[in-house]
């Protein structure tokens, strides 16, 4: 079976040298080849992608210190065709968020602090900036929580509202959109305890729970989800083995398996991925550790057949597949391709919404 997938780097920020920008990749499962088909040089650091696929277009955020750029490509077999790209007066754009009506997308600002929603033409391309919501606030880190970081929204299970999550702040909020105006409305804030910087979020395949990564705290948060937004807290798990005592930049993605049985998370410092049980009323147990192979393990996805696990490790520059067993667990290594300052990886097309 072949798995083709879309690997997101840095061209130009944090170390050199940089990527060259949205690789198409092809991994072969029998031969256990993974190989590039072909590279989309026309974007800079494009550090997070999303997928249309009713109208087959990838969109890219590109993530710059200032004003930060949204991009999308029709995607035609191997080869990416720019449509349209918009300038946003947003610094540093680090998450794309598609809404299922194919009318609008928000997007994520980390130094900016804050969302943009942007109306999309019938052809899926980018068209204007619909509305801004600003956060503020800070949190205790001297270095990373100066001020409000907007760091994801994720849609719920209702695909009537995003979960954000704002790492300098330590909030979660949930916002509905009003899909006439293409505005966003803040219904619940959720705060955590500061320092534990939420960075990304997983909604369970029945959508009963959402598990939140924690980047500064290095922990998950398991939250019930109901009609209003998010229940009351109902689990905080350590990402990291309790005696791990080096320093650890700290939890990046999370995912849920497909059926839901176990929940993975991704460890930058620790360089590993962890798994964890999960138990019908949403709590987490036997947490195992598997290496990233590589260093600074930000995205990673697991195929839709749950065969095999992509990790995009940033540091080493190189996007790693695993074997899975059948249990879940994760296996050997079993190919490697050397991608400079890889930090986003997701299997085309996606298995069910935009955001996977």
């Amino acid at each position: 079976m072949l798995y083709r997938l879309f690997i997101g780097c840095y061209t130009s920020k944090h170390q050199a040298p940089g990527g060259e920008g949205i690789y198409l990749c092809d991994f072969d499962g029998e031969a256990l080849t993974l190989t590039d088909v072909s590279v989309a040089t026309d974007v800079i650091n494009p550090s997070w992608l999303a997928f249309s696929a009713r109208e087959n277009v990838l969109y890219a955020a590109e993530e710059c210190s200032e004003r930060s750029r949204i991009s999308a490509f029709r995607v035609d077999g191997s080869r990416l065709t720019l449509l349209r790209r918009i300038t946003t007066e947003e610094r540093n754009l680090c998450h794309l968020t598609l809404w299922p009506d194919g009318r609008f997308l928000t997007a994520s600002s980390y130094s900016s602090g804050s969302l943009i929603t942007v109306s999309l033409r019938e052809d899926g391309a980018p068209d204007s900036v619909t509305d801004r919501a600003e956060h503020e606030g800070s949190g205790p880190h001297p270095r990373m929580q100066k001020s409000a970081h907007v760091h994801s929204a994720f849609l719920f299970p209702d695909w009537q509202r995003i979960l954000v999550s704002d790492l300098g702040n330590d909030t979660l909020t949930v916002y509905s959109l009003d899909p006439g105006a293409g505005k966003l409305h803040p219904e619940q804030v959720i705060p955590l305890e500061p320092g534990e910087g939420p960075r990304h979020a997983a909604f369970s395949p029945d959508g009963q729970y959402v598990t939140v990564a924690a980047q500064l705290g290095n922990h998950f948060h398991v939250f019930p989800v109901t009609a209003a937004g998010l229940g009351p807290r109902i689990q905080t798990a350590d990402m990291c083995p309790a005696d791990y005592n080096e320093p650890c930049e700290g939890a990046a993605d999370v995912h849920y398996s497909a059926d839901g049985r176990l929940l993975y998370g991704s460890n930058r410092g620790h360089n590993s991925i962890v798994s964890f049980r999960v138990h019908p009323d949403g709590t987490l147990t036997e947490p195992r550790w598997a290496s990233c192979g590589g260093d600074g393990p930000r995205s990673f996805c697991l195929s839709r057949d749950g065969r095999f696990l992509f990790i995009a490790n940033q540091y080493s520059g190189n996007v790693i597949v695993k074997r899975m067993t059948p249990r879940g667990e994760i296996g050997e290594t079993v190919a490697e391709e050397k991608i400079p300052q890889a930090v986003f990886v997701a299997e085309y097309p996606p298995a069910q919404n935009t955001n996977s």
